[in-house]
């Protein structure tokens, strides 16, 4: 259902608002996304590994780390807001405003979410992040489409609307945690605990967001436009395997401190299951390549059909290798992760920014997937060396 709904989304999105529109509201999401991992400061991860492994935290204090993040996901939201009016279009500056005052909504409901993943309420999250959401978004762009900033607005209120929900749901104790060291903990503890899932999220939202701003920064407003419907459609790969990876979180986090190779062993399931669904997924998506612009109603030209097939495959073969990034990343071992980012994102960043001005959407892409296959190989590698020190 979500995957279906995601797809539609674009789709009635692009046609309520326009390529461009829609370009515009892409690339201020894009940095709007990277801005709340600053703002998160790891706890998000944190929270979910913390609840799903019955940790010495309380239920009650992970809830609370929720509510701190309201402060610094709007402090992160007004320093980015200087920098968008700075390096942006007027029309990505006025989006991102509205995205401002979202902002610590934002925060507290993302990490309710992944309170409710780590407790094992993982249908509850899903219904609530992936379906109820974006019906909510799609709801409020349709009664403010011919709106500039409709968008923005919509998105503004689908978070109200989650936050409403997933507080509602967390605010009822789950099975099997108690409330014993409720007053033993304090938020700072917990930011500091949480400072390695921090230096990994910030790298990898660098990351995976950089594309899109490279684009929104020195291409065309119509190939941002046409960059985001792109982004979107391959996003549709790793949406199967998000939701995945939220189970293979959950059983990496009861299973921390336990040898690595039995750790793997378990995950072989959802090793297949990524390769078959990020193979199936690719698949759906190149049977779709001819009709895309028919979909968006858009003009599509060889150099986006290109851009789109070099994306998807670099979706797909992320998905494929996210087991072995789960069994590293909700193991303690994320250390791993974070250094091959360290060494593989400076190049990739300076690629990028070759790459943009000189050989369009189609350099962006063959970018990325250059990255992809280096990260792939060096996190492979990574996870064979783990177990022989294990």
């Amino acid at each position: 259902m979500a995957i279906a709904l995601k797809s539609v989304q674009i789709i009635i999105l692009v046609r309520l608002y326009g390529s461009e529109i829609f370009g515009v509201y892409s690339v201020a999401l894009g940095v709007f996304g990277i801005t709340m991992v600053v703002a998160q400061l790891g706890l998000d991860h944190f929270v979910q590994r913390e609840v799903a492994s019955g940790g010495r935290k309380s239920y009650a204090h992970l809830l609370r780390i929720g509510r701190f993040l309201a402060l610094p996901g709007l402090a992160a939201a007004l320093i980015a807001q200087a920098i968008v009016w700075h390096f942006y279009a007027r029309e990505v500056a006025l989006a991102f405003a509205v995205f401002v005052v979202a902002a610590p909504v934002y925060a507290i409901s993302w990490n309710q979410i992944f309170a409710l993943r780590g407790s094992g309420r993982v249908n509850t999250s899903l219904v609530l992040f992936e379906i109820v959401n974006p019906l909510a978004l799609l709801l409020a762009a349709f009664f403010l489409r011919g709106a500039e900033l409709g968008l923005a607005f919509a998105f503004l209120f689908a978070s109200v609307v989650t936050l409403v929900l997933t507080t509602i749901y967390t605010k009822r104790l789950p099975r099997g945690i108690t409330e014993d060291f409720a007053s033993h903990c304090s938020i700072g503890s917990s930011v500091v605990e949480a400072r390695s899932f921090y230096a990994t999220s910030m790298l990898q939202a660098t990351q995976s967001l950089a594309d899109g701003l490279v684009v929104g920064f020195f291409l065309r407003p119509v190939d941002a436009a046409l960059y985001a419907i792109i982004t979107r459609m391959a996003g549709l790969v790793l949406m199967p395997i998000s939701i995945l990876s939220i189970y293979m979180a959950n059983l990496v986090a009861r299973l921390r401190g336990q040898p690595l190779f039995e750790i793997w062993r378990q995950m072989r399931t959802f090793t297949f299951a990524s390769f078959s669904l990020s193979a199936a997924m690719w698949a759906v998506l190149m049977a779709l390549l001819p009709f895309v612009s028919v979909i968006f109603d858009t003009s599509f030209p060889p150099e986006a059909k290109w851009t789109y097939v070099v994306v998807v495959t670099t979706r797909a073969l992320q998905g494929s290798a996210a087991s072995v990034t789960s069994a590293l990343f909700m193991s303690g071992r994320e250390k791993y992760i974070t250094r091959i980012h360290i060494v593989l994102l400076p190049p990739y960043l300076c690629v990028l920014c070759v790459f943009a001005p000189s050989n369009g959407l189609l350099g962006v892409g063959l970018s990325l997937l250059g990255y992809a296959f280096a990260n792939i190989a060096a996190t492979i590698f990574a996870l064979f060396i783990s177990m022989k020190t294990n």
